[in-house]
Formats: structure tokens, C-alpha cells, sequence
């Protein structure tokens, strides 16, 4: 008889691509798809997408970027809408009645394309807003009750921010490098023979977009980012940081501990020194393969979204975890990420069912499924190789403890996939659902005998409407080491 021991299924430190099946270290996944890796190995459902107001909307719900204004009438977010391929709407809706309120569209354009992201800026009282495809190339602006053009100079480029009392505009079609600002406290004055500065501009490369961070403005292009310090024209000085590069979109994000900058194809992050790569462990499936990204930050991780795919990458910052987020029904989901007040927001990418915007608490919000979309988790363990080369092991049993969290009997259930070294598949079940919302302990028989690796993946897709979601509170595998023969 075989020496019997118990091996945990830890998941605690998120997906790694990088690394082979066969030699990814313990505590990491082979894929982590829409559960979220707590730093005890146990995976929780993420915080469900609710659907907000669509009241007065028109045209089809797809989102060009978000934005947050406070107007004397009270907080709102604003959203921009390419309602066809030469049209762009924009909209505000209360923050305190994102469920029930109605829109409001307070601007509308005709552009030469709406295929690109609108950046918003809010600062000395107003909003400004902007993009490359905007007529005339004019920066557009919004104080509540009336918009217009901030200024009759083309501006208007890919990049907006409000800085130490100023807007800093950039990455226009005409002046890509050129980074240029207001006049202190103004939105309507903009000197263009002084206020302006190139930004390597030898590499021809658009400016991105813009953060500010430790007093200092971050300024990022596709190969290169820089930084301004100083607080007035006679103290403004720039300097090139090592590493980094930025893909088109809102992809230079503040947190606490540094900045991540969001690549075409690697993310980064800096702390003090230089921009290193952090995405190793999503190497495989990370890329923009629409024409923007944008990324947030809040409650300690970092989301980032491709604009095209829709799919979000999730780097908890003090766990270092990694983990994918997406909906199968992709229209309704989102294509823009943003946060502000407490809410991850997200734009969706050509919504029917849901609206033009996506708001989860995070923390606070509910865990369930998103709106009017289904949903497929993926847990997958590398290839386990419990007993080293010198001999072959027995899997006897799968045990689990499992928190429904709504839904019955009659919905999807899990099934539990079991690869051997090979890749092959030599076992399949399916577990649950459960008459109704509780704890549950499984304890699944595998009987697996005389191999020297396996692979455990769960996955449970389920349905739009269905609420069948399971937390996985606790996994252990019971083996015997096999004798010698």
C-alpha cells in the first residue's frame, strides 16, 4: 500500500504564462479566468457589472471614454458615444442616480472618424474634452449648462490633463510631439508662441497620454516616457526616464505605490527609478488588438482593458497576482475602463440589453453575475508532479468546499476536467449546482493510478440570467505515493 498525503490546490498567486505547464511553480495557475485569486490559494467570483440608467439614450451604445465632472447641479459621469462612424455624442448622468437617471447629451459632433478615444479633463470649473477627429481640431468644453469650443486653435489631440492649475494638451495629427498648456487658471487662454514644449520629438511619435503623479506630470508616448517637474513655464524642466512606452488610449495610471504604464505589448511599472515589465505572467494573452487601451486603478488593483477584445487583465499590487476578466457575449461588456467615487467603471463596446455604461462598488459591490451576459470561469492547474521522477502517484480523491452563491439544481454546473502529462484528458465530472445558495463540501473519487503528473482545471460556464456562481473556498488533493516495484 502506497504512503498516503494531502496536497492543497493553491491558486493564491494568479495566472503564469510565462512558464511551461510541466514547470510552473506552486500557488500559480495555467489560466485564471473570471475568479479572483485571494492571497489563502481560494478563488472568489468577481463583483457582478450592473447595468446603468439607459434613459433617453439614442443610436448604438458604443462608448469612446469616461469621464467624471462636478457642475454646480451636482457630480456626473460623462461618457463620450460614437453613435455612428462620423458621430460623436456626449453624456452625463447623476452619480447619485446611476441606476435610474436620465441621460443628458450636452454636446454633439461631427468628426472625420469616431474610432478613436475622447480624452476628458475637468478643471477651473469646466470640462474639456478631446480628439484628434474633432472639428477643426478644437478642444471642446462644457460648464454645466452650455459647451462649446475652448479655444479657436487646433489643439485638440489625443492627450488631456489638468496640472498644477493648467490643462496640458498633446498628440495632436498636426503637432504629435508637441505638449502644450493654458495660461494659469484658464481654459480659454492658451499662449502659442511660449507654451508649448517637443517631446522627443526626433522619434515623430505621438504624445499618448498624460498622469500626474508626485507632484510631477508623467508624459507617455508609444517608446518612450518623460517626465515634467517644476510648477510655472520659468521652472517647467523635462527628462526621459528609462524604459517604458505607452499604447494609445488612457494608459498611464497613478497608484499609491508607482505608476503602471499600459503597452501595445508589455505592461510596466515605476517605482522611483525606471518603468520594469510586469506582465510576464501574461505574456501569452496580453495585446491590443483594437485601436485604444485604457486602464484604472482602485481598492489596490490595477484593471486594463483592450478596447478591441474587450478583455480585461487584473494585477492585484500587493499580492502581485494576476488574473483575466471578460464576458462572453463581448457587445454587451465593456471596451472602456474607469474609476472615480468608489466605482469601477467600464464603457460597453455596442450594447442592445445593457447601456452605455457598466458600474461595479469595488470594494462593496455585489458578487454575482453581470448584466444580460453570460460568463465563463477557468481554474487550471499546471502539470503536478507530487513525487518527483523516482516514482508514479494515485489520485484518490478531489475534495472541495464550495459557496454557492445563488441559482439551483437546474443550472450549469462545474465540470472538472483532469489532464495527464500528456495533455489528454482521462477524466471528467460535474459538480453541482445546489438546490440553493449555502457551503458545500464535494468529495469527488478519481482513482487515478500510476501516473507521475496531472492537471486539474474547473470551469463553469454559465448562462445570461443564471446565478449559479461558486466561490472556491478550499481544494486538496488526497494521493498515495506508489511503491516501488
Amino acid at each position: 500500500m502506497g504512503r498516503p498525503a494531502t496536497v492543497d490546490l493553491d491558486f493564491s498567486k494568479g495566472v503564469n504564462e510565462f512558464f511551461e505547464s510541466s514547470s510552473l511553480p506552486q500557488g500559480f495557475a495555467k489560466e485564471m479566468r473570471n475568479w479572483v485569486p485571494e492571497e489563502n490559494g481560494s478563488l472568489r467570483v468577481a463583483r457582478g457589472w450592473e447595468s446603468a440608467s439607459a434613459a433617453s439614450l439614442t443610436d448604438t451604445r458604443t462608448s469612446r471614454g469616461l469621464g467624471y465632472y462636478v457642475p454646480s447641479g451636482g457630480a456626473r459621469y460623462i461618457v463620450a458615444q460614437a453613435s455612428d462612424a462620423t458621430h460623436y455624442k456626449l453624456w452625463a448622468l447623476a452619480k447619485g442616480n446611476l441606476s435610474a437617471g436620465t441621460w443628458s447629451n450636452f454636446d454633439n459632433l461631427t468628426v472625420s472618424g469616431s474610432g478613436g478615444l475622447v480624452s476628458f479633463a475637468a478643471g477651473a470649473g469646466v470640462l474639456l474634452s478631446a480628439a484628434t477627429s474633432y472639428p477643426s481640431a478644437y478642444i471642446r468644453y462644457w460648464n454645466g449648462s452650455s459647451a462649446g469650443n475652448a479655444a479657436t486653435i487646433a489643439l485638440a489631440g489625443r492627450a488631456l490633463i489638468y496640472h498644477n492649475n493648467r490643462f496640458f494638451t498633446g498628440g495632436s495629427d498636426s503637432e504629435p510631439t508637441i505638449q502644450r498648456w493654458s495660461e494659469l487658471g484658464s481654459y480659454t487662454t492658451w499662449n502659442t508662441s511660449t507654451n508649448f514644449q517637443p517631446i522627443g520629438q526626433e522619434d515623430g511619435e505621438p504624445i499618448e497620454d498624460f498622469c500626474s503623479f508626485d507632484r510631477s506630470l508623467f508624459i507617455g508616448k508609444e517608446n518612450s516616457i518623460w517626465y515634467m517637474s517644476g510648477f510655472g513655464p520659468d521652472t517647467f524642466s523635462w527628462r526621459k526616464i528609462d524604459g517604458g512606452g505607452l499604447a494609445p488610449g488612457r494608459t498611464l495610471v497613478p497608484t499609491p505605490s508607482g505608476i503602471i504604464a499600459i503597452g501595445r505589448e508589455r505592461i510596466y511599472n515605476f517605482t522611483g527609478g525606471g518603468f520594469e515589465p510586469i506582465s510576464q505572467p501574461v505574456e501569452n494573452s496580453y495585446g491590443m488588438t483594437g485601436s485604444f487601451m485604457t486602464g484604472c486603478y482602485i481598492d489596490g488593483v490595477v484593471y486594463m482593458c483592450d478596447g478591441g477584445s474587450g478583455q480585461i487583465w487584473r494585477y492585484d499590487t500587493r499580492s502581485q497576482a494576476w488574473s483575466t476578466q471578460d464576458v462572453d457575449d463581448t457587445v454587451e461588456g465593456p471596451n472602456v475602463v474607469f474609476t472615480q467615487a468608489g466605482y469601477l467603471l467600464a464603457g460597453t463596446k455596442q450594447a442592445a440589453a445593457n447601456s452605455i455604461l457598466l458600474y461595479r462598488g469595488e470594494p462593496g459591490g455585489t458578487r454575482q453575475m453581470p448584466e444580460n451576459t453570460g460568463v465563463t470561469y477557468t481554474a487550471s492547474t499546471g502539470d503536478m508532479f507530487l513525487t518527483g521522477p523516482s516514482r508514479p502517484y494515485t489520485v484518490m480523491q478531489l475534495d472541495l468546499i464550495l459557496r454557492q452563491r445563488g441559482g439551483d439544481e437546474t443550472e450549469t454546473p462545474i465540470t472538472l476536467n483532469v489532464y495527464d502529462e500528456l495533455g489528454e484528458v482521462t477524466l471528467t465530472k460535474e459538480i453541482g449546482p445546489y438546490p440553493g445558495t449555502g457551503v458545500y463540501r464535494e468529495r469527488l473519487g478519481i482513482g487515478r493510478s500510476g501516473k507521475f503528473a496531472s492537471r486539474f482545471e474547473l470551469t463553469q460556464s454559465l448562462l445570461a440570467g443564471e446565478t449559479s456562481q461558486f466561490d472556491i473556498e478550499k481544494a486538496a488533493l488526497e494521493i498515495e505515493e506508489d511503491e516501488l516495484r
